[in-house]
């Protein structure tokens, strides 16, 4: 059970016991196959309350009603050997709301169980419940966000500092597909060793290690080290960076709503160009534009974000850009700059350097236009696969 999980139970074990319910334990045998339920709520005059309480990182319609149609399925597979006609309650916890959740419930209930009761909370701790046929708004006091931004705010400084993400960047994407990663590919085996790949100071790298498994986030074996709890590791690394992108720079082409592969075409080429020069190039591209070039899109988004290691104004000359005050710019120019976590992972599609893919998901999660659908796509066929495989080797 992971912290989320263990929020969420507490939660809904709150609101029913604010209504009058008490928690009963679960009869011994439900007949149910590979589940086990999470609670079982009990009140006179009402019939008892079973409990699935799930955990998801972001709505996509077809995932979201696979998950209502199983559990569903379960209570009525159940229903036959159970001493008392429990009712469902399901509950799910997600990082974003969305206004279809209560519309897929809402058919679900009509079509397959009208007893369908549900309780549906997101990171911000606001919510909508339905209990015996009445519905009513959820909002909860400690929204699991802020016991995140919390953690965020005291670490930003130092575990997840630009140095210590390209750190946590080797040891997460080592081994992965190198259309992804242009890092290192291997796993370091001790502290000298990561010090070594990364170019790092012995010291810090000794410093990092030691934080990073004071928050639980790693540890160290016989082979080298294993990183702890994927997903909120990369929650409040997606926080921290989401502060800081509050002083980005928007910019807008000189020639109006200009074809985002006219855009694409002028990074091309301007990187062609200082690659002559320099090892480095001037800039690398993050968000929606740099997944289509990974060809990982999930939308029609042209969004970008770009990383540079030069001051603006010859980046806006080169590419006939203009500063863009508006409150959602298509375009943003990163700051601060182009640092080594960025740098040193990029990788080159169709000539133009794009961000690593961990950088591309952690960019455009915060998208209003299509950014979770983008993030949850690279979360769930690219990132959790590859992070399984390395919990796995290393015997975790």
């Amino acid at each position: 059970m992971n912290d989320k999980h263990q929020y969420l139970l507490e939660k809904v074990s709150d609101w029913l016991e604010n209504k009058g319910y008490r928690r009963a334990r679960l009869p011994g045998k439900l007949d149910q196959p590979f589940h086990e339920p999470d609670g079982r709520f009990i009140k006179r005059g009402a019939p008892p309350l079973v409990v699935e309480a799930r955990v998801i990182n972001f709505y996509r319609s077809r995932d979201f009603r696979a998950l209502v149609g199983d559990a569903i399925l379960r209570h009525h597979h159940g229903k036959a050997s159970n001493p008392a006609e429990d009712s469902l309650l399901l509950a799910v916890m997600m990082n974003r709301p969305s206004s279809k959740v209560q519309q897929d419930l809402q058919a679900y209930a009509q079509r397959y169980l009208p007893g369908l009761n549900w309780y549906i909370l997101d990171e911000s701790g606001k919510g909508h419940a339905c209990l015996n046929h009445r519905e009513e708004p959820l909002v909860v006091r400690e929204a699991f966000r802020h016991g995140i931004e919390g953690r965020s705010q005291a670490s930003s400084g130092s575990i997840f500092s630009p140095g210590n993400q390209w750190l946590f960047k080797i040891l997460l994407l080592a081994g992965i597909d190198r259309r992804y990663w242009g890092g290192p590919d291997k796993l370091p085996g001790n502290i000298s060793e990561l010090a070594e790949m990364s170019r790092v100071s012995q010291p810090a790298v000794s410093s990092f290690v030691m934080k990073a498994e004071k928050a639980g986030f790693l540890k160290r074996v016989s082979s080298g080290f294993v990183v702890l709890r994927h997903q909120d590791l990369l929650d409040e690394w997606f926080y921290v960076a989401k502060n800081r992108r509050k002083e980005d720079m928007g910019l807008r082409s000189l020639y109006g709503d200009e074809d985002p592969g006219h855009l694409v075409e002028k990074i091309r080429k301007y990187c062609r160009k200082a690659g002559e020069d320099e090892d480095v190039p001037p800039l690398v591209v993050s968000h929606h534009v740099a997944c289509h070039l990974m060809k990982v899109g999930r939308s029609n988004v042209m969004f970008a974000r770009l990383y540079a290691n030069r001051p603006v104004e010859p980046i806006m000359a080169a590419l006939d850009l203009a500063p863009d005050d508006s409150a959602d710019p298509r375009l943003l120019l990163a700051i601060p700059p182009l640092s080594q976590s960025i740098r040193a992972g990029y990788v080159v599609c169709d000539g133009v350097p794009v961000c690593d893919i961990l950088q591309c998901y952690l960019d455009v999660r915060s998208s209003m236009a299509r950014g979770s659908e983008q993030a949850a796509y690279i979360l769930d066929k690219i990132l959790e696969p590859h992070f399984e495989r390395n919990s796995h080797a290393a015997g975790a």
